[in-house]
């Protein structure tokens, strides 16, 4: 999976011949140790209410990285190339699953996982895998799809009551599980 970003270039850049490259060497100030790399001019709609980003069809620089790399870092207001950068915070999972489509509950099919060693865990978790992104299959077809397992859920109800010498206090915590969701 790689992190998507747009830099906003800001006006003046985009008059010279050279912008992109100009805009690749402060990114690279930045975020100096960004190999994997693919950087583009792309021309995208934008519709919010950034005052710094234009509305409507513009340029952006479109870098995208590994992000086994590392998050991009925040930056601010005062950069001279670029105004403003978009995509910075999304995660590494959210870009899976617009990347695959993936828009609600569905079955997923992962070819090829390798069992992730002790020393190389992230979670928890007593089973561990790693999965290419690229051999991701999805289930379209309920036909196809294996039987649903069994889910179970729990409710958490919780009353408080605040005073005024020890702030807000818990004084009641109501659990009830439901079995076959």
């Amino acid at each position: 999976i790689q992190y998507d970003l747009y830099f906003v270039p800001r006006n003046h850049i985009l008059d010279q011949e050279n912008a992109q490259d100009i805009m690749i060497d402060e990114i690279q100030r930045l975020k100096p140790n960004i190999r994997k790399t693919n950087i583009s001019l792309k021309k995208k709609n934008y519709c919010f209410e950034d005052a710094t980003v234009p509305i409507g069809e513009s340029t952006y620089l479109n870098v995208q990285y590994d992000t086994t790399e590392g998050q991009f870092p925040h930056i601010g207001k005062d950069n001279a190339t670029f105004s403003n950068l978009i995509g910075r915070t999304q995660s590494p999972l959210e870009r899976l699953l617009l990347q695959h489509h993936i828009m609600g509950p569905c079955w997923l099919q992962c070819k090829n996982p390798i069992e992730t060693q002790e020393y190389q865990k992230y979670t928890y978790c007593d089973y561990e895998y790693k999965v290419n992104c690229d051999d991701l299959g999805i289930y379209i077809s309920q036909q196809k799809a294996p039987d649903m397992p069994t889910l179970k859920g729990m409710t958490i109800k919780v009353n408080t009551m605040t005073s005024s010498s020890e702030g807000t206090t818990i004084i009641a915590l109501t659990a009830l599980t439901h079995d076959f969701i």
